[in-house]
């Protein structure tokens, strides 16, 4: 895609921090206006939104930026023919038991 073909991102005002807890865990706190989501509000009342980390934390503690999500799908042309969505295999079982006790390690697998 060249930089002609690109569109410009509908930033969102707001601020969006990543909060990572003792445990490894993590979040992020997200805080808009409303009336800002409303603006971008489709005709089914939904907002879509794309939070997306930066490159370094901006002055205000922000770790990530907000931006209007635009993506529209390709339509398919006629006499194409979709392409079918990818089947997970089930794994065969394994011969252990969960409820196997003899395992030091206590995992249930």
């Amino acid at each position: 895609m060249s930089d002609s073909t690109k569109k410009s991102k509908n930033y969102i005002k707001g601020s969006a921090k990543q909060v990572i807890f003792d445990n490894g865990g993590d979040l992020i706190n997200v805080d808009l206006k409303l009336e800002d989501l409303q603006k971008i509000a489709n005709e089914r009342g939904y907002v879509r939104i794309v939070v997306a980390p930066l490159r370094s934390t901006d002055s205000y503690g922000n770790t990530h930026s907000i931006y209007e999500n635009d993506f529209v799908p390709k339509k398919q042309a006629e006499g194409d023919v979709p392409r079918p969505k990818p089947v997970q295999a089930k794994l065969a079982p394994s011969g252990n038991s969960t409820n196997d006790t003899k395992n030091s390690d206590n995992f249930p697998f």
